[in-house]
């Protein structure tokens, strides 16, 4: 008996003919041996450079080395995420719904949860090495590590997510797909040897891990600062991040700003680690990911201040480098 959505998922894979599966999507292909060619569904292929494998239902193109399951060949194909994709399943291959379990809140805990929260419940357990590297960070730069906790900021090592996930695959199907959609995983193939594919962490190297979200707490990416000399960028944003858009830790000054009457005052900064700063000194402060101050970021200075319904002195504390001064 199936009793969880990952059991109904591999389910899905093992039962789902992938060949079918690209019939109904309108791609051509052709036989050979006992697998299939057909024109790459990520590029223009007038000579047929993707493989698909019926012995594991996967796909490879040789061309530009992309690849994936029947699920990441639906949601290219249906423009769609994950759960996009299952809906797409059941209402084709209806069957499959009598061996669809009820969602148990223990077994299913990442149903509701985006690629993006999943990876925060990761990053946020810490092993004991974890929690020493963290306090050594904090305590070289004037912070206490519980504090950088409590922003959310944990050391994360490398391929985390791989190893909590990837090495046993086939029971975290959700999470894993998830967490490809917000390019927290990427899928490397391994190529026609292997037949199977391989993920990768985007932060793939030890890093202290910022989770950044936007001005209503919604988690919208992640900041890696590097820990080590040689370790470049020095801070690596998650793909798609739309910095111009958003304002470190302006969520959380909206509620600090709250609990005040009167003197509001917004101290607007560069970095992560100044705007951390002036929160240790008890200032409110945002920070704006760059070297400039966006017309994006403005409007949403503007909508804190009418929900505010008060006056806000703001404060441009900005690097005093050539970039910095560029602003002013």
């Amino acid at each position: 008996m199936i009793k969880s959505r990952n059991e109904y998922y591999q389910y899905i894979k093992e039962k789902v003919s992938i060949k079918e599966v690209c019939d109904k999507l309108g791609i051509v292909t052709k036989s050979v041996g006992d697998d299939y060619v057909c024109s790459c569904i990520y590029h223009r292929d007038p000579h047929p450079s993707m493989h698909i494998y019926t012995g594991n239902k996967s796909f490879y193109c040789f061309e530009c080395d992309r690849g994936g399951n029947i699920y990441t060949l639906l949601q290219q194909k249906l423009e769609c995420n994950f759960h996009g994709t299952i809906n797409w399943l059941e209402r084709e291959y209806p069957q499959i719904l009598e061996e669809k379990p009820r969602l148990n809140a223990k077994l299913d805990w990442s149903y509701d949860k985006t690629g993006y929260e999943i990876a925060l419940n990761k990053y946020a357990a810490m092993t004991e090495t974890e929690e020493k590297h963290l306090q050594l960070f904090a305590e070289s730069r004037g912070y206490e590590s519980e504090f950088l906790r409590e922003c959310e900021i944990f050391y994360v090592r490398g391929k985390k997510l791989h190893d909590a996930f990837v090495r046993n695959e086939d029971s975290h199907i959700e999470e894993i797909e998830k967490l490809k959609e917000t390019h927290l995983l990427s899928p490397v193939p391994m190529g026609i040897k292997d037949q199977k594919i391989h993920y990768e962490d985007y932060f793939h190297r030890d890093r202290v891990v910022i989770t950044l979200r936007d001005g209503y707490g919604k988690i919208c990416g992640f900041a890696g600062r590097s820990v080590r000399k040689d370790d470049k960028p020095k801070y690596l944003f998650t793909k798609g991040l739309p910095k111009a858009q958003i304002l470190y830790r302006l969520d959380s000054a909206e509620r600090h700003l709250r609990r005040k009457h009167e003197n509001q005052k917004l101290f607007i900064v560069e970095g992560i680690f100044d705007a951390l700063r002036l929160e240790t000194m008890g200032k409110c402060a945002v920070a704006v990911l760059g070297n400039r101050l966006v017309d994006k970021q403005i409007k949403l200075l503007e909508g804190l201040i009418d929900r505010l319904g008060v006056g806000v002195t703001l404060s441009l504390f900005l690097d005093t480098d050539t970039a910095g001064l560029m602003v002013l």
